[in-house]
């Protein structure tokens, strides 16, 4: 519609005109751009309507869960002991060397979750006397460096140099990162520990205790009962007396831990006897009546009898446990030649849906050698006796003699013998 009016300019006209031309540019624009814009948002509509319905489920990571099954190798071996000949052989320049007395084992030790060993012997500083038990710490370095964990101190040379030898021991274990069994510093230490030794192994939860029948005829301290693990009341006598309280208060302390299994290393018996007394019979029963899954002896310095035995009335996931009432020497001081032969034991366990059990026991014999010109043997060494006899038989004569080639043929029957059984470890 035209706003022209009378009297208007030419040049009036002329920019209203214009106005309405450009007014109506603007409507067609505006016609065409609502429609433009409808057509834009229903196509995001839609994109956004198809993105939602297709849009991938969102990944979530699984929960870790345990696996089906977990086993694990534990292997304990027998007394270690030194006398003069073999610190004359370890002497170095600067000090001792224990390392190449156990060379032969390292792979079966190194191999094991947890290795566990017997020292008869105190760690005091120089100088160092094998009369008086007082090794060079550098036994301990050779220990650990062959694989071993865990060192029972609870036998019968714990107190050998008094409680600041006990103390002194503890600590130079503890100083080469391992662990000592069955002994205490102080009643603090004591009572921190409950007297057991909690070790976690490839997810597997055992508690450890270590005991004593004596400590070579000699009283602890008064006020320093703490400081040992025994079996009997009458420990510096006549070993009769089962001091039955002490021993389930240990139990008591290893399954408040809530362990998937309890393993007592008991320094017991006679020595160079494999008679099993009423005593260790009693005490074997108080034991695996009360918690424990394996019973792990020495101090005989020769190998007895390894049985499984019922448990007598407690409720178990499994129904029998193993009792070795002695497992001999790993390096004997001894002259006698039953000393020498040796075996370290080893239990599999497995674990699975939460529950543990000792699936497997075998074990490894060893042979303690020593210098003899009979034998043809130079050195003290610690053999493991099967793989000297294959090395032998392969041709590898440098390695054994042909007599001691004869004498490990010899001990591996013998262990079978003595073990009451015929134990040893397969593939080996």
């Amino acid at each position: 519609m035209s706003n022209f009016r009378q009297g208007d300019s030419l040049e009036d006209q002329l920019r209203e005109e214009e106005r309405l031309a450009a007014a109506m540019r603007r409507r067609r624009r505006r016609r065409w751009l609502i429609p433009l814009i409808c057509i834009f948002l229903a196509l995001c509509i839609l994109f956004l309507i198809l993105y939602f319905l297709n849009k991938p489920e969102p990944s979530l990571t699984p929960e870790p869960t345990e696996p089906a099954e977990r086993r694990i190798t534990i292997l304990a071996a027998g007394d270690v002991c030194l006398n003069a000949q073999m610190m004359t052989q370890a002497r170095t320049a600067n000090g001792y060397d224990f390392s190449d007395f156990f060379l032969p084992i390292t792979r079966d030790v190194a191999a094991a979750d947890l290795a566990i060993v017997n020292v008869e012997g105190t760690f005091c500083g120089e100088p160092y006397n094998v009369v008086q038990a007082n090794y060079p710490e550098s036994l301990l370095t050779a220990l650990a460096t062959c694989g071993f964990d865990v060192v029972q101190t609870a036998n019968s040379y714990s107190i050998e140099n008094g409680l600041t030898g006990l103390v002194s021991t503890k600590q130079f274990i503890q100083a080469q990162g391992l662990d000592a069994l069955g002994t205490f510093v102080s009643q603090e230490d004591r009572q921190q520990s409950g007297g057991i030794l909690i070790k976690e192994v490839g997810g597997v939860r055992i508690a450890l205790i270590g005991l004593t029948k004596g400590t070579n005829g000699l009283r602890l301290p008064a006020g320093a009962e703490y400081s040992v693990n025994l079996l009997f009341r009458d420990y510096d006598t006549n070993y009769s007396d089962v001091d039955k309280d002490a021993i389930l208060a240990l139990l008591d302390a290893a399954r408040e831990a809530r362990p998937d299994l309890i393993i007592c290393m008991v320094h017991w018996g006679s020595e160079y006897s494999s008679e099993i007394s009423d005593a260790q019979k009693e005490i074997a029963n108080l034991l695996l009546d009360n918690g424990a899954d394996a019973i792990i002896g020495t101090h005989p310095h020769r190998v007895g009898l390894i049985e499984w035995k019922d448990f007598p009335t407690l409720e178990r996931y499994h129904e029998t446990g193993v009792v070795a009432y002695s497992i001999g020497d790993l390096l004997s001081s001894a002259d006698r030649e039953d000393a020498h032969q040796g075996c370290m034991l080893r239990l599999t366990v497995t674990k699975e849906d939460g529950v543990a059990k000792i699936s497997d026991v075998s074990y490894l014999p060893v042979y303690s050698a020593y210098p003899s010109e009979s034998l043809g043997q130079e050195r003290f060494t610690v053999y493991d006796t099967r793989n000297a006899i294959s090395l032998y038989e392969s041709s590898h004569y440098d390695r054994v003699s042909r007599a001691l080639y004869q004498e490990l043929l010899e001990a591996v029957e013998d262990m079978k013998e003595a073990t009451g059984s015929d134990l040893l470890a397969e593939g080996e």
